[in-house]
């Protein structure tokens, strides 16, 4: 498999261009990418993955703004939340388009949107657009934490290879939701809902 340097960032966002499966490095852990602007690439992750379609994939994006473009204006308590801790290991969910929230399996009409904080991934997402990403591995099993690891996992067959971000070993992405103004945790990570909560003024 091939395993791409910070030196073929272009090649690797012509493959996400074109429609392929790309495992990325992040700010937590190696991740499979589709390209949001591709819906079978996006629609294949499932497949790669092993994922239910029931269980909606996250979207990450280069900035605040390039989120709002993709899923409309934040409310004012999302939006300081993604103020206060992006770029970094928070997961936000929040209303997105209807189209959008069905191509990443979501029934809910909201989505998980984040910004990672990892230089690579931020110079190859302003250069995409947002992505469609999950962690690289098996549903059920353990995320892969190298760029080596994803290549044992997937063959060439269902990735076009993977971006090599050195080891990505940190605490997976605290998942909050806003529900009347307060946040409310739906996965724990790294950021606390005490935290939250005091950035918040509650």
């Amino acid at each position: 498999m091939r395993i791409f340097s910070d030196a073929d960032l272009e090649e690797v966002a012509r493959c996400l261009d074109d429609g392929a499966v790309v495992g990325i490095p992040t700010d937590t852990v190696y991740g499979l990418a589709a390209s949001l602007n591709v819906p079978d690439a996006v629609r294949s992750l499932f497949t790669v993955k092993g994922r239910p379609e029931t269980v909606p994939l996250p979207v990450l994006a280069d900035s605040l703004s390039a989120v709002e473009e993709c899923v409309g204006e934040l409310d004012s308590s999302s939006r300081t939340l993604a103020t206060a801790y992006w770029p970094g290991p928070l997961t936000i969910i929040v209303p997105g388009p209807q189209v959008l929230c069905e191509l990443v399996g979501s029934t809910a009409g909201t989505l998980g949107v984040r910004v990672p904080n990892m230089a690579t991934i931020h110079r190859l997402l302003i250069r995409t657009g947002p992505l469609a990403v999950t962690s690289a591995n098996l549903h059920g099993d353990d995320p892969c934490t190298t760029a080596s690891a994803v290549a044992d996992h997937f063959d060439t067959a269902v990735i076009a290879g993977v971006l090599d971000g050195g080891v990505c070993a940190n605490l997976p992405s605290s998942v909050v939701e806003v529900v009347e103004g307060k946040p409310q945790i739906r996965r724990v990570g790294t950021v606390s809902l005490g935290s939250m909560t005091t950035t918040l003024g509650l």
